[in-house]
């Protein structure tokens, strides 16, 4: 990858009233975790996509009592350096955070691009573990029904 000072860059702007109780917010490079390296694997691989950048695991937890807080009350903008010798094309780039009960990636929408600066920014509305990925555009013909719920009348 390109230079790993470069690359361990990731910011958090939190606007006031994001929390109900004070807060102390954690931003960590992450290792992989082996406890479910292949599940994240095997979705990578299954969806095409590939890292260029650093895997940032973002936490608030309560101060006084140390709870995670799961939800926040209004979005957060987060941005992550990327790698641009791995990239390649900057539209395919994307933000993907970890869902823990489905084990897979899964793209948070409009991603915006700073080429310049090698950041790549989203609104979130949840704090996880996050990365960044180059994906082939979205092919229709490998539609699937897996994201799709049918509901009484």
């Amino acid at each position: 990858m390109g230079d790993l000072a470069s690359l361990l860059a990731a910011q958090v702007t939190i606007p006031a009233g994001t929390f109900s109780q004070p807060v102390t917010v954690e931003i960590r490079f992450m290792d992989e975790d082996a406890s479910l390296k292949s599940a994240r694997e095997k979705d990578e691989k299954e969806k095409r996509l590939t890292s260029v950048g650093t895997r940032v695991d973002i936490t608030a937890r309560e101060t006084a009592t140390q709870r995670v807080v799961r939800r926040l009350n209004q979005p957060v903008e987060v941005s992550f350096a990327y790698d641009p010798a791995a990239a390649g094309d900057s539209s395919a780039l994307g933000i993907f955070y970890w869902d823990e009960v489905r084990l897979e990636w899964r793209a948070v929408p409009t991603p915006r691009v700073d080429a310049a600066r090698r950041t790549i920014q989203v609104s979130v509305d949840h704090f996880t573990l996050f990365a960044v990925f180059s994906a082939p555009p979205e092919d229709v013909s490998g539609f699937s029904f897996r994201d799709v719920f049918a509901y009484p009348n």
